[in-house]
């Protein structure tokens, strides 16, 4: 059975729909009922030992009548299934590199987890005086950098930031942190800290100060060229158990790339897990194969490849770092729903993200949450739901505004002399 196929099939039931949500490491499976199960696995002794747990007040006793034959038959059939989900998901992550174990204690944290069940991906630890906070998370990116970083950052500008803890490749998104550590535990999904738990809710800024990449990344590369950079980003994975949905397709991007590079430098980022790129964990999805690098070294070999940059830039220490010191000397990005919409909104400029199935496409967020990502509040994001919108958009941002202040940064005039000036 395929596996889009297996993920349509648990998703037509309350257990299976749990299953579904959870079946890669995630902390908490929301039942039909709405009750919070922990899921904690660990391998002892070659047994596979699973513990449910009831957040919230709901905890199960330990003297129990017994039960219908019916409902026993029903448990354990459940119970089955779920071990099942649990050994693909320890299977997947093994696959992948992953350390499926994970604790706040194992990394020195044994403070409060935030009502975080099992502390599976986020950790605060809270002097008594409240004078230093130290905090892990493992959480999707998108995430992080929405919910999570704006909050340690606001403790940064307080000076109460302390150690924090992350997956690989996650100190450039802490640069500001006094003492960053990475340890090889993959990201999950997770819930953002206190108030703003909620990636598609309303935000709650009173503790909320984004970090400011631009002005930190500003000088950490060269420039490419003179021409002004535009960054395109892209994506070509599983989503939500799905074929993929939010992504450009290989015409559309050969296309943008013809009409725009004449006018910009263009960096292509579409990372994947099958890369190895150094200090590169991915969100849980599964990449699905796409012929767009060998495409755009055909037709436009002037495009820059991300991971081709990396290679040749051995100073920048892993994947993100280069791309958040590529991002800082962009003022155009083309994105698509996801975390890398996130990162090129951090960075002022005009974000065109194409968008056209998620919660991000639905709620508004493009137009509330996202500007306010950018130093001072300044980013304009543009949402496109199809192709030909997602055109016409950088033909209208990229190509028919003014371009004088993209090219201030470079100091020299601008000359744009029509046939009708040559002939006078």
């Amino acid at each position: 059975m395929q596996r889009s196929q297996l993920n349509r099939n648990l998703g037509r039931d309350p257990i299976g729909s749990a299953l579904f949500q959870s079946f890669n490491q995630y902390s908490r499976v929301h039942t039909a009922a709405g009750k919070c199960l922990d899921l904690q696995t660990q391998i002892k002794q070659n047994t596979l030992v699973w513990r449910f747990s009831r957040s919230r007040g709901f905890s199960s006793s330990s003297s129990r009548s017994p039960s219908p034959p019916v409902a026993t038959m029903v448990r354990e059939g459940a119970q089955r299934a779920l071990i099942l989900a649990l050994l693909f998901s320890l299977a997947v992550q093994v696959i992948h590199g992953q350390e499926p174990e994970f604790s706040c204690h194992s990394l020195g944290l044994s403070g409060e987890c935030e009502e975080v069940p099992a502390c599976t991906c986020m950790c605060f630890k809270f002097t008594e005086s409240s004078t230093s906070v130290e905090a892990a998370y493992f959480g999707e990116l998108g995430y992080e950098l929405v919910l999570y970083a704006p909050y340690i950052h606001y403790l940064h500008t307080l000076g109460k930031l302390g150690k924090t803890i992350g997956p690989p490749g996650s100190g450039a998104f802490n640069y500001y942190s006094p003492n960053h550590t990475e340890v090889p535990f993959g990201r999950r999904w997770c819930p953002g800290p206190y108030q703003n738990r909620d990636l598609h809710a309303a935000l709650d800024l009173e503790e909320w100060a984004p970090p400011n990449f631009k002005e930190a990344f500003k000088d950490k590369l060269p420039a490419l060229s003179e021409l002004p950079l535009l960054i395109l980003h892209n994506k070509f994975t599983q989503e939500w158990g799905e074929e993929p949905t939010n992504f450009i397709d290989i015409p559309t991007l050969l296309h943008l790339m013809e009409m725009l590079k004449g006018r910009y430098t263009i960096v292509y980022m579409r990372p994947y897990t099958g890369q190895h790129l150094r200090g590169y964990i991915g969100d849980n999805n599964y990449d699905v194969d796409f012929n767009d690098h060998e495409q755009i070294k055909l037709h436009h070999p002037e495009v820059h490849l991300a991971h081709e940059l990396l290679e040749q830039h051995p100073e920048m220490a892993d994947f993100n770092q280069l791309q958040l010191a590529l991002h800082a000397q962009a003022d155009a990005f083309i994105s698509v729903l996801g975390g890398n919409a996130v990162i090129a909104s951090y960075f002022a400029g005009t974000n065109i993200i194409y968008a056209v199935k998620g919660h991000e496409a639905e709620n508004g967020e493009y137009h509330d949450v996202y500007p306010r990502l950018s130093p001072n509040g300044q980013g304009r994001i543009f949402q496109a739901h199809s192709y030909l919108e997602l055109i016409d958009l950088a033909k209208e941002h990229f190509l028919e505004e003014p371009i004088v202040e993209a090219f201030s940064r470079i100091q020299r005039p601008i000359v744009d002399l029509t046939s009708a000036d040559l002939e006078m």
